[in-house]
């Protein structure tokens, strides 16, 4: 018996998980059956072998010779990171000419691949007038308006190289308290493995403040009268692009944080990137089963 080719298992502090990468799934276990799992050859007492039998009959587990094992190897030793991939930026300080110049002085930006301008309702003309100068400016290769129409309530319409609409979604920050929350694939797994899982962003504010997110306020990694390449050879940015969730407080306890797409911008303490976060009703310390994300365990 061993893991199914995709499924790799974590340990946390009080219980270890099983992420099955290829099925976008997770489970929890007991810490010793997944000590267990994670040995070469696999010795079961009898509670554990229950466990087992669920495992299997759920695909976790296979029941093959050990000739036939092909181990499943998660590339997070060289992640496919892309060095920036998405620039957004409020439309007032789009606008100005300190900005335009910035882009324009910014050869790194024309790595961009996507473009969002953020706006408050009723200022979407001004906004896609400016995508359109991007756009002559060949950067980026897909763009966003995102407009709040309400406090809290966001609507982007997504529009691909030539601008045209191809899609609205909408969205909004709210606590993080059901099983949506996970997001295990390949490439997020990679990512929060050894890397944040917001490297690659960068936010420029109404006033010119550039920041790892649109929704980050406190920790600042310079403004548009910086050259963009003193900003990514920074210690700021190179700390915040290192900030994995196995620095996080909490996190680092946490078995399910490999697959978990909290970002550190909700956090207790705003000018620590590595508080724990503020809106996770998850507590990886916890005896009580928190079934809540979960459904009960056999």
């Amino acid at each position: 018996m061993r893991l199914a080719s995709s499924v790799v298992v974590e340990h946390g502090y009080k219980r270890s998980a099983l992420y099955d990468l290829a099925n976008n799934r997770v489970q929890r276990i007991p810490l010793e059956l997944g000590a267990a799992l994670a040995q070469p050859h696999l010795y079961l007492t009898k509670p554990q072998e229950k466990w087992a039998f669920y495992l299997e009959e759920n695909g976790f587990l296979i029941n093959e010779q050990a000739s036939l094992w092909r181990p499943y190897r998660s590339d997070f030793l060289f992640p496919r990171i892309p060095k920036l991939h998405t620039l957004s930026v409020d439309l007032h300080a789009a606008l100005s000419g300190e900005f335009v110049g910035w882009l324009l002085r910014s050869t790194n930006l024309l790595s961009m691949t996507h473009i969002v301008v953020m706006t408050e309702d009723g200022r979407q003309i001004e906004a896609y007038e400016f995508l359109k100068n991007i756009n002559k400016l060949r950067i980026g290769g897909t763009y966003e308006i995102l407009e709040e129409r309400v406090p809290g309530a966001l609507v982007g319409t997504l529009f691909d190289g030539n601008l045209t609409p191809r899609l609205q979604r909408t969205g909004s920050p709210s606590q993080l308290n059901n099983r949506d929350f996970i997001c295990a694939d390949t490439q997020v797994y990679s990512l929060t493995r050894q890397y944040s899982e917001l490297v690659g962003n960068l936010h420029c504010d109404a006033e010119g403040c550039i920041f790892s997110h649109k929704d980050e306020k406190t920790y600042l990694l310079g403004t548009t009268s910086s050259q963009l390449s003193d900003i990514l050879s920074s210690e700021r940015y190179r700390r915040a692009s290192k900030n994995t969730k196995d620095l996080r407080d909490q996190c680092k306890y946490c078995e399910l944080r490999y697959v978990c797409i909290h970002p550190f911008t909700y956090r207790l303490d705003p000018h620590n990137i590595q508080s724990s976060p503020s809106l996770c009703v998850y507590d990886p310390c916890a005896e009580a089963p928190q079934n809540q994300l979960f459904a009960e365990a056999p």
